[in-house]
C-alpha cells in the first residue's frame, strides 16, 4: 500500500492533476480504506500526501518503517493529529518512540 501511495503521489504531483488527485483520494478514503479498516472514519484526512510524507521521513531517519506503523498512520482520521505526528517524526529519537505515540 505504501509503495502504491508513493507512486500515485509522484504521478499526480503536477498541478494539472489536482482534480484527479482529489478524486483518487476520495475513492481511497471512502471505498478502499473503509473496506480494509472497518469502523474507522477516513472522511477527515484531507491530504493523501501527508501520510506519504511522514512515512518518507521515518524511512529516511530509521530505515524501513514497520508495516504496523504504516498501517496505523494510514488509519488515522484526524488531520491535525497527522500533522503533529509528522512534526514529531522529524525530531523523535527512535522508531520505537514514534510507535509509542501511535498507541
Amino acid at each position: 500500500m505504501e509503495r502504491a501511495v508513493s507512486l500515485l503521489v509522484k504521478w499526480l504531483a503536477e498541478p494539472d492533476f489536482t482534480e484527479l488527485r482529489r478524486a483518487f483520494f476520495e475513492w481511497l478514503s471512502r471505498v478502499f480504506l473503509p473496506v480494509h479498516f472497518p469502523g474507522v472514519d477516513f472522511s477527515k484526512i484531507d491530504e493523501l500526501s501527508e501520510v506519504k510524507n511522514m512515512l518518507d521521513v521515518l524511512n529516511e531517519r530509521f530505515g524501513t518503517t514497520p508495516q504496523e506503523i504504516a498501517d496505523k498512520l494510514q488509519a488515522i482520521e484526524d488531520p491535525i493529529r497527522l500533522k503533529n505526528l509528522h512534526r514529531k517524526a522529524i525530531q523523535i529519537p527512535s522508531i520505537q518512540d514514534f510507535s509509542e505515540l501511535l498507541k
